[in-house]
This record gives C-alpha cells, sequence and structure tokens, in this order.
C-alpha cells in the first residue's frame, strides 16, 4: 500500500510541477477589415481584366500578408513561453452579415443590390477532390467564423451555383456587418465569364 501512494504522490508532483511551467494563454485578435479578397481560377490568384470560365471562377478570401505573419510570430511567441492550453486566435467582433453584390445586373438582381446568398457557398479548398470540401452557406460560414477559436489557417473560396450570364466585366462587392455596427467592404478587381 505505501507504494501505492507513493506512486500516486510522484504522478501529482509531476502535473504539479508541468502545470507550474506553463503560462496563461494568450489570445490574438484580428478585425475583419484584415480580410482581403481577389479573383481567382482553379484556386490560383488571377489578374484585373481577365476572361475565365466560370465553373473555376471563385473569390478567394484570406487574411492580409501582415495579418497572417503576426500570426506565425504569435505562434512562435507562445511555444517560446510555454503556454499549454491552445490560444484563441479569431476575430475580435463578430460579423453578424455579409452581403455580395455586383456592379452590373445579373440574376436579375440590379447593379449594386445584395445577391440572393441561396446561390452562393463558402468553402476551404483541404482536400485534393472538390466535391469533399464542405460547402457551407454564407449563414453557416458566419457561425463558424464568429465561433472558431483557431483561425490560423484563413483561406476560403465563394463560388457561385447559378450561372452568371453577362458579356461585361464584373465587379463583386463583399460587405461585411459588423457586431458594432460597422461596415467592412472589400471589392474584386474586374473579371469576365466565357
Amino acid at each position: 500500500m505505501a507504494k501505492r501512494i507513493s506512486k500516486l504522490q510522484l504522478v501529482f508532483i509531476i502535473f504539479l510541477t508541468m502545470s507550474a511551467c506553463c503560462e496563461d494563454p494568450l489570445d490574438f485578435f484580428f478585425n475583419v477589415n484584415k480580410i482581403e479578397i481577389n479573383n481567382s481560377y482553379q484556386f490560383r490568384n488571377i489578374g484585373d481584366g481577365v476572361t475565365v470560365n466560370q465553373q473555376g471562377y471563385r473569390i478567394k478570401c484570406f487574411l492580409n500578408e501582415k495579418t497572417v505573419n503576426d500570426i506565425a510570430e504569435y505562434n512562435k511567441t507562445c511555444v517560446s513561453l510555454g503556454t499549454c492550453e491552445q490560444n484563441f486566435i479569431g476575430l475580435k467582433k463578430d460579423i453578424v452579415s455579409l452581403y455580395i453584390s455586383c456592379d452590373k445586373d445579373i440574376w436579375n438582381v440590379s447593379a449594386g443590390i445584395p445577391l440572393d446568398n441561396n446561390n452562393i457557398r463558402i468553402y476551404e479548398n483541404k482536400f485534393p477532390e472538390d466535391s469533399q470540401n464542405n460547402r457551407l452557406t454564407i449563414q453557416e460560414w458566419l457561425d463558424f467564423v464568429n465561433n472558431e477559436t483557431q483561425l490560423i489557417n484563413f483561406e476560403w473560396f465563394i463560388e457561385f451555383n447559378e450561372p452568371i450570364i453577362s458579356t461585361e466585366y464584373l465587379k463583386f462587392r463583399l460587405q461585411f456587418e459588423v457586431v458594432d455596427g460597422t461596415d467592412y467592404i472589400t471589392e474584386t478587381e474586374s473579371v469576365k465569364f466565357e
């Protein structure tokens, strides 16, 4: 019996020692205005005024380079400080809504008016087989990014499920409404569908 107690005491002492060495977790918050967008085709960035097939077109959403570098430095700091718990990396303020509009009339929607969210999906390109990538509605995506505690790899693709019939160059605008009532607007460069 004495040996069992000493083993239990040893485990307890090791646990206390490890707990004492750990620092409190640090948190990293970023604002919605750190999100940038680009036109992409087959998951590669494309320039302004390019004509592409709509099937391979996506709007790419990602964090700006400074924020990505800040997150990398933050993670290095957490490792060097020996934080034991998983640290929070996420939005400083929740996004209440996301509206996507076009600068030209499409889908019987006038230029500048929000498009029908039922025709839009957002997903991460995690799997080589595209059909394995889980598509989210805009509301599902908002719920995810508002509640996710580890938004380290922030790269999302917006696709349109409905064909866009247009012979014009199009620009898409994303308007994020934040919980505090502020808006953040960002816009793609022009693209044309063949």
